[in-house]
This record gives C-alpha cells, structure tokens and sequence, in this order.
C-alpha cells in the first residue's frame, strides 16, 4: 500500500513538473501609446512601486525587483519595449526565478504591473 502511494505521488508530482517550470513565462501586453510615453510611464511605475536595478535608457529595458510577498519570495523582473505605428509592446520576462512554486504569482506581478503603467499612461494623458 505504501508502496502504490509512493508511485502515485511520484507520478502526480512528476507530470507536475515541467508545469511548475512553465510558471516563469514571458508575459506581454500591447499599448495604444508611442514607446517614448509607455516607457516613461513604466519607469515613472517601477520608480514607485517596486526596487529599480537597472533603467537603461539607450536600449529601452528596465529590469526591476518586486520584493517578497506572501506567495512569493520575489521576481526579478526586465521589462521590454518594441514599438511601431503609434503602438507598444512591453514584454516582461523573469531574470531570476527565486523558487520552485509561486502559486501564481508571475501573473499576478504582470497583470499588476501592465495596470499601474495602464494607470499612469492615463494619468500623464490628463495633464496640460
């Protein structure tokens, strides 16, 4: 009986796996905004809210630290921007990954961050 169990969770926790690792994946979001403005905003965001490593103007990348929480002990984070007619693509991607289950806290982090920069390409838009 032990032994059944043993290879049960065994199998369970090995098709589990390569999902776990998956975690981790770039995520993306397009804006109705030329780089120039989604870039700003994001760095103005990363500036507030999270730790800057690195904002590198010239190539248009900002890697950042989300800090720990309680799902999570922390992402870093680099966040690129590709644009054309009038629009952007910013893709984040994992630098470090800092353990093995995050219980979703990648997407969480993206769909946080893609609103705070959403938030701020707004509130930029309403000044004079």
């Amino acid at each position: 009986m032990k032994r059944t169990l043993a290879i049960v969770l065994l199998a369970l926790f090995g098709t589990a796996w390569p999902a776990v690792g998956l975690a981790g994946d770039d995520k993306e979001k397009g804006f109705a905004a030329p780089p120039e403005k989604v870039f700003a905003a994001a760095a103005a965001v990363v500036r507030k809210h999270y730790t800057v490593v690195e904002i590198n103007d010239k190539e248009k990348v900002i890697t950042f630290w989300t800090g720990y929480s309680l799902t999570s002990s922390g992402f870093q984070v680099t966040a690129t921007f590709e644009g054309k007619d009038g629009s952007t693509v910013v893709r984040l991607r994992p630098a470090k990954r800092q353990q093995l289950f995050a219980w979703g806290a990648g997407g969480r982090v993206a769909k946080k961050f893609f609103e705070q920069v959403r938030e701020q390409l707004a509130a930029e838009a309403k000044k004079p």
